[in-house]
C-alpha cells in the first residue's frame, strides 16, 4: 500500500507540474465562460430587448413602464403580456414561455408579433418572495434595469408606510430576482434548472478531465517504456502496484482540478452575488449540496475516470511509441465521442427511450447518466446503471492491469487491432 501511495504521489506531482496543466486549469473554464457569454453579448448587442411583465399584485408594472417612458434612450421595449402566458399554470408555464423565446408570436389583440427576450413575473407578495426573471440568455442590462426599478418601488412603498417618502433612498430594501430558464426547465421533465445544469456541467467536465488526464497517463507509460524507466519501477514494485498508483494519481489530479474549478466558481458567485450569473452559480452550488445528487455525480464521475483511464492505459501498455499509439487513439476517440452525435436528442428528452437505451452501453453509462441524473430518472435506472458503471470500471481496470503486466517490458511493434478485443477474453491457466 505504501508503494502505491508513493507512485500515486509521484504521478500527481508529474501531472500538475506539466507545462500544459496550468494552461488547462485556467484555460478550460475561461473558454467555457467565453463560449457561453460572447454569443449572448453579440446577439443582444444590436436590437432592443423585448420583455413583458406579469404582475400578480398589480402595482409594479406601471412603475416599470413609467421609468421606461421617462428614459432618455430606452434600450428595452415593454409589451403587454400575452393572455395564454399570463393565465398559464406553473406546470405548463416553462413550455409556453420557451415558445415565445424561440420565435415571434402574436402578443396582443391588435395582432402585433414579437419574440420575447425576457419575462418578469412579480408575485402578489413581492418583497417577501422574489420576482422571477425568465430568459434563455443572460440579458444582464435588462435584468439590472428591472431590479433597480423594483428596488426603488419597494423602497418608496416602505417609506410611505413610515410616513416619510423622502427617506426611501436610505432604506435597506433590495428587490430580489430569481433567474429562470424555460427551455432548460421544460427539458428537465421534473428536474429543476439548477440540478440539470450541474449534472450536464459535470458530464462536460468528465470528458475534459478524463481525456486530459488519460492522454497524460498514456504518454507517461510510453515514455517510461522507451526510457527503460519501467524496468526500475518493476524492480521496486509489482505491476499491480504500479497500475494502482498510476490510476490513483490520475483520480487525485482529476479531483484536484474539479475542486479548484468549483471553488473558483463559488468565489466568482460570491463576488458577483447581485448579478444573474452569480445567482445561477449560487443555485448550482446549492443543488450540488444535495447528498443524493452529489453522491450519484461522484459515483458516475469516478467510474468514468476509471473506464477512460483503463482504455488509454491499455493502449499505452500495448504501444512501443507514440506513433504506434496513434493507430489505436483514432478509433478509440471516435467510439468514446459517439454519444455527442445524439446529445441534442438526449438533452431534449433526458428520460426518453434514446437516453435510457444509451445509458446501458457500458463505456457510455457514466457520461450519459451524468447528463440525466439532474432530471430525476427512475430509481431502478439509477441503481442498475450505477452497478453497471462500477462493474465495467472494475473489469476494465483489471484487464488493463493484466495487459500492462504482459506488455510492460515489450518494445517491439504492438499487436494488431484485433488484440484490442482479444484482451477482454479470460486468460487460460
Amino acid at each position: 500500500m505504501n508503494r502505491i501511495f508513493l507512485i500515486a504521489r509521484q504521478e500527481f506531482i508529474k501531472f500538475v507540474t506539466r507545462r500544459g496543466f496550468l494552461f488547462t486549469l485556467i484555460g478550460v473554464p475561461l473558454w467555457i465562460g467565453l463560449a457561453a457569454i460572447v454569443p449572448k453579448m453579440v446577439a443582444s448587442g444590436g436590437d432592443h430587448a423585448v420583455f413583458t411583465v406579469i404582475d400578480h399584485g398589480g402595482a409594479y408594472r406601471q412603475e416599470i413602464a413609467r421609468t421606461l417612458q421617462h428614459a432618455d434612450a430606452p434600450s428595452f421595449i415593454l409589451v403587454d403580456a400575452p393572455r395564454d402566458l399570463a393565465d398559464a399554470p406553473p406546470r405548463t408555464f416553462p413550455a409556453i414561455a420557451a415558445a415565445y423565446f424561440s420565435k415571434p408570436h402574436k402578443i396582443n389583440a391588435a395582432g402585433d408579433v414579437a419574440k420575447l427576450d425576457a419575462i418578469v413575473v412579480i408575485p402578489a407578495d413581492f418583497g417577501t418572495r422574489p420576482a422571477e426573471f425568465w430568459s434563455t440568455s443572460a440579458e444582464p442590462h435588462l435584468r439590472d434595469f428591472v431590479q433597480d426599478t423594483l428596488t426603488k418601488a419597494l423602497r418608496l412603498r416602505a417609506a410611505h408606510k413610515l410616513g416619510d417618502a423622502s427617506a426611501s433612498a436610505a432604506l435597506d430594501v433590495e428587490a430580489r430576482l430569481a433567474p429562470r430558464n424555460p427551455a432548460a426547465m421544460s427539458r428537465a421533465a421534473g428536474g429543476d434548472l439548477a440540478s440539470v445544469s450541474v449534472s450536464i456541467g459535470m458530464a462536460i467536465l468528465l470528458l475534459i478531465v478524463a481525456m486530459m488526464n488519460s492522454m497524460a497517463l498514456l504518454q507517461g507509460v510510453i515514455e517510461e517504456k522507451s526510457t527503460r524507466m519501467i524496468e526500475v519501477l518493476l524492480s521496486c514494485a509489482t505491476p499491480w502496484e504500479i497500475i494502482g498508483g498510476k490510476i490513483a494519481g490520475v483520480i487525485a489530479v482529476a479531483i484536484f482540478t474539479v475542486v479548484l474549478w468549483v471553488a473558483s466558481a463559488a468565489l466568482l458567485g460570491s463576488f458577483f452575488a447581485q448579478s444573474q450569473a452569480g445567482a445561477m452559480i449560487h443555485a448550482a452550488l446549492t443543488a450540488l449540496s444535495d447528498p443524493m445528487l452529489a453522491g450519484l455525480i461522484l459515483l458516475y464521475f469516478l467510474s468514468g475516470l476509471l473506464i477512460y483511464g483503463a482504455i488509454f492505459l491499455t493502449i499505452g501498455s500495448m504501444s512501443a511509441s507514440l506513433a504506434d499509439a496513434q493507430a489505436y487513439l483514432g478509433p478509440s476517440m471516435m467510439i468514446i465521442m459517439l454519444p455527442n452525435l445524439f446529445i441534442a436528442a438526449i438533452l431534449s428528452a433526458p428520460n426518453g427511450t434514446l437516453a435510457t437505451a444509451a445509458s446501458y452501453f457500458p463505456i457510455y453509462t457514466p457520461y450519459i447518466m451524468l447528463m440525466r441524473v439532474g432530471s430525476h430518472p427512475p430509481a431502478i435506472e439509477l441503481v442498475t446503471t450505477a452497478l453497471l458503471a462500477v462493474g465495467v470500471a472494475a473489469l476494465l481496470v483489471w484487464k488493463a492491469g493484466q495487459t500492462f503486466a504482459r506488455h510492460a517490458l515489450t518494445t517491439e511493434k504492438p499487436p494488431r487491432v484485433g488484440s484490442l478485443f482479444a484482451w477482454l477474453r479470460p486468460r487460460r491457466t
